[in-house]
């Protein structure tokens, strides 16, 4: 005997970590990856050609990306191919979105040749930057101006820039216009408002990315078309109809989360700012103005309404 046990794998201790391995490491995704799940976007979060590279609005780690991984993601945007690419902490609005993509391990420079994983161990400074070539009808390019653009094509190049639809901008060399913040890109494109009170980042591109808040409630995002309702502070209001958290009008005051301020004696609250009593009338503090009595007319500052000899205004 050679003193070696063949009965060692079928020991529970082994067996147990077989299993451990097995289903704790990370399975590589056959491709399913397409264009459309791709971005790329400028240090001011709008669409471009070269900088920061996204997959359904989250950032793509450098491991094991390689030229060919470059290439395909490119070619599948509508892009010639690719220029240059690196990693790297280059935006401060990485921060803003969740690493979403990872192991990019492309076997040719077409996309249904990549693998990928959805699950990542990175850090933002692994972030990928990648700048794709732009199609050409001729053997000389020109970047569209600014606030106009030339949408990506999979067939035939375009040889011309369109103007941006009103409200929106694009930086020069774009492939779609952004629209301004409090607005969306419909599917006309054209620029539509958001509904009355809500709010949308720039570049929206549907009504579901419009968000609003209950009265007295702020919209606050912390990323990219994620965000929640945070309560208006102290001594400011928002009502239903604003998009924003005001400052009460001066010697009015509130409680955090109000749709309204409190007034001082002699005005009334008109939906955004405090205003002084009609001829004839008079208020408390906080109260609307009620009507003088017969015979009797309010005094100076009009916080109460003068009453004859002998007698005295009672709230």
């Amino acid at each position: 005997s050679s003193g070696i046990n063949a009965e060692w794998p079928l020991r529970p201790g082994f067996l147990l970590i077989l299993l451990v391995l097995l289903f704790t490491a990370p399975i590589s995704v056959t491709s399913t990856l397409s264009g459309s799940d791709f971005r790329i976007i400028s240090s001011g979060a709008s669409t471009t050609s070269s900088g920061l590279l996204l997959y359904n609005w989250g950032t793509v780690c450098n491991d094991y990306f390689t030229d060919n991984s470059a290439s395909a993601i490119c070619k599948a945007m509508g892009y010639e191919g690719y220029i240059a690419w690196s990693s790297g902490s280059k935006y401060s609005i990485q921060d803003n979105y969740d690493i979403k993509l990872d192991d990019v391990v492309c076997s040719s420079t077409h996309i249904s040749s990549c693998s990928y994983k959805l699950t990542e161990n990175c850090r933002h400074h692994e972030d990928i930057h990648l700048t794709c070539q732009i199609q050409c009808a001729s053997t000389s390019c020109l970047p569209c101006p600014t606030n106009h653009y030339k949408p990506i094509s999979t067939g035939s190049a375009v040889s011309s820039c369109t103007a941006c639809p009103t409200y929106s901008t694009a930086e020069p060399e774009p492939a779609v216009c952004e629209c301004q913040a409090g607005k969306y890109m419909s599917t006309s494109n054209t620029c539509v408002d958001c509904p009355a009170g809500s709010v949308s980042m720039e570049g929206s591109t549907s009504p579901s990315q419009c968000f609003s808040c209950s009265q007295g409630q702020l919209w606050r995002w912390d990323g990219k078309y994620r965000g929640s309702c945070d309560s208006c502070g102290q001594n400011t209001f928002k009502n239903s109809n604003m998009t924003s958290c005001e400052d009460c009008p001066e010697d009015a005051t509130s409680s955090a989360g109000s749709a309204f301020c409190t007034c001082k004696a002699g005005q009334f609250w008109n939906e955004r700012t405090c205003q002084g009593c009609p001829e004839g009338s008079a208020s408390r503090r906080g109260e609307e103005c009620v009507r003088c009595p017969a015979g009797t007319e309010p005094t100076e500052n009009k916080t109460a309404c003068g009453c004859g000899d002998g007698m005295s205004w009672n709230w």
